[in-house]
């Protein structure tokens, strides 16, 4: 992707179009067809053991795919490109190893954190606030860098987190909101829908959010 110097409005200034932007082909392309797959995976888990375990992988793949798509959009954003990623072969195909990256950052902070809280569990508690605060200083360090130590660096993350100044705060506020935003949808629309309406209604709304996150 070639780059090109720009300056980016903060979304805050961007709002409400700032959620239109999930709602633009392909992004929208995408959301539709993920909850397709998951109204349809639905259907698997009736089929035995053998379903189970399809539509759980099947599930896990769409996961790993839906993360990435949303490190695609955070680095095409990044470069000044205020349209979501083409379904190109670099998009459908390479790049994944993001996702599986931000895993492996999510169950080190896991285990240092049980860790922790086996020697002095207060501390525990300080460590869980600290690694969620910080989360959006970890994924725009596995973006930029594609390094899990890197995202594992607390000098690094508050380097990131410091640069970017008070602004960071309304990204993390913004990441608190994204995190309930598909809980808000289900209890406002979800509730009275049969299960495959739902199913569909919950794999939309959990991915929009997460393309904001990602």
């Amino acid at each position: 992707m070639q780059q090109r110097k720009v300056t980016i409005e903060p979304f805050w200034n961007r709002m409400p179009r700032f959620f239109l932007y999930a709602l633009t082909p392909p992004a929208l392309l995408v959301l539709v067809a993920l909850a397709f797959l998951n109204a349809f995976l639905l259907n698997l888990t009736g089929l035995g053991q053998f379903g189970l375990l399809l539509a759980l992988g099947a599930s896990l793949v769409a996961l790993v795919f839906s993360v990435k798509y949303g490190y695609d959009i955070l680095e095409r954003t990044a470069h000044g490109y205020l349209t979501p990623p083409p379904l190109d072969r670099e998009t459908l195909l390479e790049g994944y190893e993001l996702p599986f990256k931000q895993l492996g950052v999510i169950v080190a902070l896991m285990l240092a954190g049980a860790a922790i809280g086996s020697v002095f569990p207060p501390a525990a508690v300080v460590f869980a606030i600290a690694a969620f605060a910080l989360l959006p200083a970890i994924v725009m360090t596995l973006a930029i860098e594609r390094s899990m130590a890197s995202a594992l660096n607390p000098a690094v993350l508050f380097r990131v987190a410091f640069s970017i100044g008070w602004p960071y705060f309304a990204v993390f506020a913004l990441v608190l909101l994204l995190n309930g935003g598909s809980g808000t949808v289900m209890a406002m629309f979800g509730r009275e829908l049969p299960i495959a309406a739902r199913a569909f209604v919950a794999g939309f709304a959990q991915n929009f959010f997460r393309f904001y996150e990602p």
